[in-house]
């Protein structure tokens, strides 16, 4: 029988899993953590969390930087890693 979660373990989860599938609907350009803050409705820091977590999994990488539309400050862009898809069975 598989061991219960933490609650916070698993809405980390359920966020993480939300930014992937959100960013592979943009695979080529990417999105800023506050592009997905904005569209996922999550608190920024908590974007800027998972994102560091999907990071060190290498399951996302960060682009080169370019403005954003709503700020007009340079953000650097992150994307689905190369490989990732085999990672996320694993990992999530």
């Amino acid at each position: 029988m598989p061991r219960a979660l933490h609650p916070e373990r698993e809405q980390a989860l359920i966020q993480q899993r939300a930014i992937l599938n959100l960013l592979q609907l943009s695979p080529v350009t990417g999105l800023s953590r506050n592009e997905l803050s904005r569209a996922l409705g999550y608190p920024l820091q908590s974007i800027c969390g998972r994102i560091g977590e999907l990071k060190k999994n290498r399951l996302v990488t960060e682009g080169e930087p370019r403005r954003d539309p709503f700020t007009h400050r340079l953000v650097k862009p992150v994307r689905v890693a190369a490989g990732a898809a085999a990672l996320m069975d694993e990992l999530l």
